[in-house]
């Protein structure tokens, strides 16, 4: 079975804004940003957006292992990966197309792994949240 390795594989991760009703012209559908609005008595505007963040992806242990030594991280036991129901949906199907398992957020650093099956679903460690234990 080949290893799938992918560096800088960039993936659109969408959020959403709250924003200032005063700001909104009489017609909302010639702002620049699509407006929504959520309730009905006093509708709150929002907007949707995305942003690109650049993965390191891949299904082999031994390349993420290896990914992670280049920033002087260690890989933590399987066992402390918790679920993540908020793995963003495109990272999900970026992993599924490109038939791997572990992704590394770039942005600044890895600060966390990503694991996802289909199968499992989504677990996650963060580097960031074992600092904070210590």
């Amino acid at each position: 079975m080949a290893e799938h390795i992918y560096d800088d594989v960039p993936v659109m991760i969408p959020g959403f804004r709250l924003m200032d009703p005063e700001l909104i012209g009489d017609e909302p559908w010639k702002e620049l940003v699509p407006v929504y609005y959520l309730g009905n008595e006093k509708p709150v505007p929002y907007t949707i957006y995305c942003h690109e963040y650049k993965y390191f992806m891949t299904d082999s242990l031994k390349a993420l292992e290896e990914e992670l030594t280049r920033y002087g991280l260690e890989m933590p036991d399987f066992s402390e990966f918790r679920p993540n129901p908020a793995l963003a949906h495109s990272v999900r199907l970026k992993m599924t197309e490109l038939d791997v398992c572990w992704s590394l957020g770039k942005k600044a650093g890895p600060r966390l792994i990503n694991y996802y099956t289909e199968e499992e679903g989504a677990l996650i460690f963060s580097f960031e949240s074992e600092k904070s234990k210590k």
